[in-house]
């Protein structure tokens, strides 16, 4: 085996190495559900919410809600999410109005996973709500 050939199967082996150990960590990631942007389960949000429901919160309300209250929460077709919880005190009553819909607001009961609705709803109310 000359030196081009062993230098030939030195990098082959590298990149084998480094493939194998990106699919891992992309695999690790996925599986464990953590995102490298996003929190670890079990800690608190800023309001005691855990930051994995009120992730998935944030990812509902981008697709679901943000067309009509603003992508910030700041209102437009729909209100302004500011002050929600102040409007619903009892969190169970925004729950059933997200299921339910009511006037211009669509129903999500059928499209949406009760764990999503209860998520989209701590978001509103623990982050867009202040």
């Amino acid at each position: 085996m000359d030196d081009a050939e062993r230098t030939r199967g030195f990098l082959l082996a590298g990149f084998s190495a480094l493939g194998t150990f990106l699919v891992v960590v992309l695999v690790g990631v996925a599986v464990l559900g953590v995102g490298l942007d996003r929190p670890v389960r079990g800690q608190d949000g800023p309001g005691g919410g855990d930051t994995r429901t009120l992730s998935q919160g944030e990812l509902v309300y981008e697709s679901r809600c943000a067309s009509c209250h603003g992508p910030a929460g700041e209102g437009g077709v729909g209100p302004a999410m500011t002050g929600v919880a102040a409007r619903y005190p009892d969190p169970a009553d925004q729950v059933e109005l997200v299921v339910a819909g009511r006037g211009q607001m669509p129903a999500f009961g059928e499209v949406l996973s009760p764990e999503s609705i209860e998520a989209v709803v701590a978001y509103e109310r623990e982050v867009l709500g202040g």
